[in-house]
């Protein structure tokens, strides 16, 4: 594939990828107002911040895998889909 083909599609995935992310924060924060954490029982907003390490992970797999099969416009994406597992592994203290 030529550079004029895989350029507009790397973009869009990169756009679709962090708009995921930050469609994905305003809902878990909005979740968090609707249904606040107390002492000892976390707020709907904090479990969904909680699933987004397996949801990460595997998006992650998934545009690796592709990546595999030389679809390059996957990295971008793969890339930001691995940063955040990373970042939510440490901001949790895994």
């Amino acid at each position: 594939m030529d550079n004029e083909t895989t350029s507009p599609n790397k973009a869009k995935k990169l756009i679709k990828t962090i708009a995921f992310y930050f469609s994905f924060s305003f809902i878990a924060l909005l979740l968090e107002k609707l249904s606040p954490s107390g002492p000892c029982v976390p707020g709907l907003g904090i479990l969904s911040f909680l699933l987004l390490i397996p949801i990460s992970l595997v998006l992650c797999i998934y545009n690796f895998v592709k990546l595999k099969k030389d679809d390059s416009s996957n990295l971008p994406s793969a890339i930001i889909h691995l940063s955040v597992s990373l970042l939510m592994f440490l901001v949790i203290g895994v």
